[in-house]
């Protein structure tokens, strides 16, 4: 024991054997203690005299030094103050592992001493049943702060199922007060059933995990997560604890129905098919809502439904297709392309909005979006964050079936693109070797009936096609004459009609002939009912027809038909190749006939009546009462056409005059005039088709008009070429009769000339009826030039070089019968 003379305590205090006393300046140094102190802290009394208070061995150094020095300062300050600790060389020895516990706990007082500036530490040992007291009081608070803040339930029942302890939060699961679930009377009644079944408690003494679905007071199902265990409490057998699983068993359950769903939407063929998937599962999976889906349409630039849930249905049909500027959440969450939740941004009171209580919409990209939301008509309106989260989950799951469609449907497109291209490349090669064939035989073919031959034959080679063959129509007689024939079926053209029908529904090379222009009957046996030549078709196995008319400057040589075993055989790239086929092939026999007009030692004269109110020389016939004959008809070098005309019964210089008026004639001169007839010179703007008569090699030999109508006498080498003349006056004239028709043996007079250019002969043609290689040269060659529109010099360099053609003609050919 440490002591001096002046102790603050009386000596039976510090001498107290029970009690540990200490003398401490106010910094905390220990300056006496008694032999109890030093037992306390298994350190000499000497050893402890010089330290700090709060240095001594205590058991939790940290926490004890903070108490020490409060109540040091406190005591300092003239305030008791007190503290309690224990000693770390007082502990208990520990099982294995663990650390010791202190055994003995002390209360210390520290007080001050009046008029002293030292102070008095005592400290007894705390009796071990109020230490027990107080340990229980503390763990009985935090059991009941435990109990009343979690959230788990605990139950505690007697053997038969009566309750004997409720867990104050019980309200957290059930909505029910203890008192109200204790008035239920056992744990089935709450439960629904009892978790326990079978004797598994009594082997185990513990049941785990026990999945049950009990109903809350707002009639809401929960599913609950059980565990029980025996126990003996209060005359209680068994402890229930209850977990609320109800949000982990609905991800569960959603997750479930999301790897169904995408699985299923693996196969989803359609846009519409998945979104129906996805509204269907999305209703299962949303006990409190339901799902709709709405579809872009890019055309429109509008938002229009594809499935709804029933209990969303009645709202979305409200709302009908949804426009882009519409004040929607749909279209908002579309064009703005983020999640709109409803109370987010203010009141939503249009459209599908007005109809629910609670929504979420969800873009899915560019295709549209997904709506999950609650009807107003339900108690349990909320879908809740569970909800919201596979409302999420599926608008994912069918954005990215969409964008699977999409790419499947992009490459199913280009698959056919490729496949289309390789067959029109297929098509072409077949077509181009046809043409090449053709165009050869083209080549080396001598006549008309040389060249129909050949096209019939290479059309039919190698199985292209099962049947073609040329007709001819007359202009006065839509009936074709077929002139060659190629393939196994020629006995057709003696079974079909080739005569148009009174059902409009002709043979296509009737129709052709008729209209100038393509025929395809894609599918012979849709026509089968509609006229008698399908019948004919189908009997030799022909499904399908292309016809194609031979043209050649606007003048129709015939049709060319031809006919396959196969329904829709001929493509739009086989159409169009065969219709420059007709052209090309209108070309040879148009080149074929007016070489034969030059070879040939016979001519077919065709004598025409033409009768046309709007016919230029006619109406001015009919205007001035005269007749008027066309002398010549030369091409202009500016594309107009040069006539010159006399005149008989009329002033040429009136004629002139009406004429000039007219919108056809460019302008007019008057070359001769003798009274009440002459010459005049016409610059029109288009011709009178004996252009268009010469290049299918016939000649223009008189055309004359006269009040009443006209008279064109034309001579072709052959009668095809005549027939092939007679179309072309019926397009040109409102009507055209054959009032003679006769051949006759070709003579000296049908010889050439001298070989003049167009401008010669026009030249030569105004000089001539303006009687300027009269003797008398009545007309001078300044007056023919400016008829002609050209210097003088120009017209005499005219006049010298057909002089000169004209002079080789007869010194060449001296017995040319064309001289006199």
């Amino acid at each position: 024991m440490v002591s001096d003379d002046h102790q603050p305590v009386s000596a039976p205090v510090f001498n107290d054997p029970d009690r540990f006393v200490a003398v401490v300046d106010a910094d905390g140094v220990v300056l006496s203690a008694n032999d109890a102190a030093a037992d306390a802290a298994t350190t000499p009394a000497a050893a402890l005299q010089g330290r700090r208070l709060w240095g001594l061995p205590w058991a939790n150094p940290t926490a004890t030094r903070h108490e020490v020095q409060r109540a040091v300062r406190a005591a300092a300050n003239d305030e008791y103050a007190s503290f309690d600790a224990a000693f770390e060389t007082q502990r208990t020895p520990a099982a294995s592992g663990r650390d010791a516990e202190p055994s003995v706990q002390w209360a210390f007082r520290v007080q001050p001493v009046p008029n002293d500036d030292r102070l008095v530490v005592q400290g007894d040992v705390r009796r071990e049943r109020e230490q027990l007291a107080e340990e229980l009081r503390a763990s009985e608070e935090l059991h009941r702060v435990t109990l009343n803040n979690m959230t788990d339930t605990v139950l505690v029942t007697d053997d038969d199922g009566t309750f004997t302890y409720v867990c104050p939060n019980a309200h957290y699961i059930f909505g029910y007060t203890a008192e109200e679930i204790r008035a239920f009377g056992t744990i089935d009644e709450l439960l629904g059933c009892d978790p326990v079944g079978g004797d598994s408690l009594s082997r185990n003494g513990v049941v785990t995990n026990v999945e049950c679905t009990a109903t809350d007071a707002n009639g809401d199902q929960h599913t609950l997560l059980v565990n029980v265990r025996e126990v003996s409490i209060q005359g209680g057998t068994r402890l229930y604890s209850c977990r609320d699983v109800t949000t982990r068993k609905q991800r569960e359950d959603a997750l479930a129905q999301l790897q169904e769903t995408s699985r299923d939407l693996l196969y989803a063929g359609t846009a519409t098919e998945a979104a129906t998937r996805v509204v269907d599962d999305g209703t299962a999976a949303l006990p409190a809502g339901g799902i709709a889906v709405y579809r872009f349409d890019r055309h429109e630039n509008r938002l229009y439904p594809v499935a709804a849930a029933d209990n969303l249905a009645a709202a979305v049909e409200d709302a009908g297709e949804l426009r882009l500027d519409d004040r929607s959440p749909v279209g908002t969450a579309f064009v703005a392309d983020r999640v709109v939740d409803s109370g987010a941004e203010g009141e939503w009171d249009a459209g599908v909005a007005a109809g629910l209580a609670e929504w979420t919409a969800l873009p899915i990209g560019d295709h549209g979006v997904v709506l999950a939301g609650t009807d107003r008509g339900r108690s349990d309106d909320a879908l809740g964050a569970v909800g919201i989260e596979i409302a999420r989950l599926l608008a994912a799951t069918l954005e990215a079936a969409l964008d699977r469609l999409d790419r499947e449907a992009e490459l199913r497109e280009r698959d056919q693109r490729l496949q289309a291209q390789n067959r029109r490349l297929s098509e072409i090669n077949q077509v181009n070797e046809i043409i090449r064939e053709v165009d050869g035989a083209l080549v080396d073919a001598d006549s008309r009936a040389d060249i129909e031959t050949a096209v019939c034959e290479r059309l039919t080679a190698g199985d292209r096609f099962a049947f073609a063959w040329v007709g001819d129509a007359t202009a006065h007689n839509d009936h074709v004459t077929p002139r060659a024939w190629a393939g196994d079926a020629s006995s057709y053209l003696d079974e079909a009609a080739l005569s148009p029908t009174a059902s409009g529904v002709s043979e296509p090379a009737v129709r052709t002939a008729a209209d100038r222009s393509v025929t395809l009957v894609p599918n012979v046996a849709d026509r089968r009912r509609d006229a008698d030549w399908p019948a004919a078709a189908l009997a030799h196995g022909f499904n399908s027809v292309l016809s194609v008319p031979l043209v050649s400057d606007d003048v129709l040589f015939g049709t060319v038909t031809v006919y396959d075993t196969a329904p829709n055989a001929f493509s739009e790239t086989v159409r169009a190749v065969f219709a420059e086929l007709g052209q090309t092939v209108g070309a040879a026999i148009s080149s074929a006939q007016r070489k034969a007009a030059l070879d040939g030692d016979t001519t077919v004269v065709v004598t025409y009546a033409v009768r046309d109110q709007s016919w230029l020389l006619g109406r001015l016939a009919a205007d001035f009462d005269c007749q008027l004959t066309v002398e010549s008809e030369v091409a202009g070098s500016t594309g107009d056409t040069r006539v010159v005309v006399s005149v008989d019964g009329a002033d040429p210089d009136a004629v002139v005059a009406g004429a000039t008026a007219l919108v056809d004639v460019i302008s007019g001169d008057v070359v001769q005039a003798t009274g009440d007839s002459g010459v005049v010179s016409l610059s029109l703007r288009t011709g009178l088709r004996s252009r268009a008569l010469a290049a299918q090699g016939v000649t223009r030999r008189q055309l004359t008009a006269t009040p009443e109508s006209g008279t064109l006498v034309a001579a072709a080498p052959d009668a095809a070429t005549a027939r092939a003349a007679d179309s072309l006056l019926a397009d040109a004239f409102a009507s055209v009769d054959v009032t003679a028709r006769r051949r006759q043996q070709s003579s000296a007079d049908d010889a050439q000339g001298p070989s003049l250019t167009e401008r010669q002969v026009e030249v030569a043609q105004v000089a001539y009826h303006s009687g300027f290689f009269d003797p008398s040269h009545a007309v001078s060659g300044a007056v023919v030039a400016e008829t002609l529109g050209i210097s003088n010099t120009a017209f005499y360099d005219h006049v010298n070089r057909i002089e000169s053609k004209v002079f080789d003609a007869v010194f060449d050919d001296p017995g040319c019968s064309w001289v006199e």
